[in-house]
């Protein structure tokens, strides 16, 4: 019976370690005019493992953050990463988030209820103004 209950708390202590393994990142974000297009670019480093990165784009003088942006999530690799995305002309003069996540969730948040799952667990954040 003991050694049922040891191994039982021993899975739960390493469960919460794989959930919560990443603990520190970094993130710079910069936007760039290349060749007539705008682009957001997002470098970092994820110290201990893999991470989620959440890029959200709003237009100006957006309502409602969950319907009116546009949302996308990647997965990071323990590591150094450097993306780049082309931000279309309808988000000129609004804004942007992007961020570094620990863990993808699926719960019944109005966030979920819409994407099928959210990001938690926040490492790294910027935002600011999409001008040309």
């Amino acid at each position: 019976m003991r050694l049922k209950a040891f191994l039982i708390i021993l899975t739960l202590i390493f469960s919460i370690f794989a959930v919560y393994a990443v603990t520190s990142a970094t993130l710079q974000a910069k936007l760039i005019n290349e060749e007539g297009a705008l682009k957001l670019i997002a470098a970092g480093e994820v110290k201990d493992g893999d991470a989620w990165l959440g890029v959200s784009l709003y237009p100006k003088g957006f309502k409602d953050a969950i319907k009116d942006g546009d949302h996308k999530t990647y997965i990071l690799a323990k590591g150094k990463f450097n993306k780049d995305f082309v931000i279309p002309e309808k988000y000129y003069g609004g804004t942007y988030e992007i961020a570094v996540w620990n863990r993808k969730v699926y719960d019944k948040s109005a966030w979920s209820q819409k994407n099928g799952y959210r990001l938690d667990g926040l490492l790294a954040y910027r935002t600011g103004m999409i001008s040309k």
